[in-house]
């Protein structure tokens, strides 16, 4: 797969000053993507373009929690069916014929990916790649042990694929407890293969905007610049 050669630290900074700055947030489920990318838009004017957002409207639902509830849990009646409608949608969202079209012009952009973008095919990831920054959200030890803890506390439906299977004598949530891991494997692994950069998403948790920034500049290549402009502002 061929990725964007990381930015240096100096053109990170032109990027932003010239308003032609695109970065894609990926990681799992509930590690701040969407807060982190809301942030940016509310603080520091970067045009949010939310793959979910665009995936309920065109469902005709109101957010993302009633998306969920469309969507179901893998063993509940066409499930399968409404998996396969959730990623056609999703990929059409996610691999745009032209990222320019979407932004307005002059705007900084932050791409808000859903957790199973992992699961779009090569060319949408490797599309990501090659158009944008990725900056891959990690999970690390015990976070990755309070997510598996979080999803068998909330039960939050998600795009399973081929990961879900009860096996003879298995309860239901005895094939959630044995393949949940698994699926959180596979998606790391797809993030890891897309991303330019890495980033701990307890590090940004809590993050202002220029935290962000920051975390992301020095993760870049090169000298650091005299002038960083967001630091003046945040």
């Amino acid at each position: 797969m061929t990725t964007l050669e990381p930015l240096t630290k100096i053109e990170f900074v032109e990027h932003l000053l010239a308003g032609n700055l695109r970065f894609v947030l990926v990681g799992m489920s509930n590690t701040g993507k969407s807060r982190r990318a809301k942030e940016l838009m509310r603080t520091l004017g970067f045009f949010m373009y939310s793959v979910d957002e665009l995936i309920a409207n065109e469902l005709g639902l109101k957010n993302v929690g009633e998306v969920g509830e469309w969507l179901g849990h893998p063993d509940s009646e066409g499930y399968a069916e409404r998996e396969k409608e959730y990623l056609r949608l999703e990929n059409k969202y996610t691999c745009l014929a032209s990222l320019e079209a979407i932004i307005p012009e002059g705007k900084n952009l932050v791409f808000d990916t859903t957790g199973s973008v992992a699961h779009l095919p090569q060319e949408t990831r490797d599309w990501l790649s090659e158009n944008c920054l990725v900056v891959y959200l990690t999970l690390e030890g015990s976070d990755m042990e309070k997510i598996i803890d979080l999803f068998f506390r909330v039960m939050k439906p998600l795009i399973w694929g081929e990961f879900f299977f009860i096996q003879k004598g298995e309860s239901r949530n005895e094939a959630l407890r044995r393949c949940y891991p698994d699926l959180l494997a596979f998606r790391a692994e797809k993030y890891a293969d897309m991303a330019n950069i890495r980033i701990s998403a307890k590090e940004l948790w809590n993050a202002s905007a220029g935290a962000i920034l920051d975390a992301v500049l020095q993760c870049l290549p090169g000298e650091d610049p005299e002038n960083v402009p967001w630091r003046m502002l945040t």
